[in-house]
């Protein structure tokens, strides 16, 4: 388990990441959009396709099972991972 002050860490440092990604993006658009109007939508729709694939890819189903279960499964996965 990750200490308090190395979460905050690592929140800190993912939200300056997301944030710096964000000007990226808003500042590429008008650029990326007068030089051909429907590559940023291209890109977009890829992009959402390849996460749907990862999800299904990555992301166990969780159907119909209990949150004690998973719960149990998350514990257990940690577990093995701190050893």
């Amino acid at each position: 388990m990750l200490a308090r002050s190395q979460l905050g860490i690592i929140i800190t440092a993912s939200l300056a990441g997301l944030l710096f990604l964000n000007a990226l993006v808003a500042a590429l658009f008008p650029a990326i959009a007068a030089y051909s109007q429907s590559l940023p939508f291209v890109f977009f729709s890829v992009m959402m396709l390849l996460q749907f694939i990862l999800v299904l890819w990555f992301l166990p189903e969780t159907k119909g099972i209990t949150l004690e279960r998973m719960e149990r499964a998350i514990s257990g996965a940690a577990a093995a991972t701190a050893d």
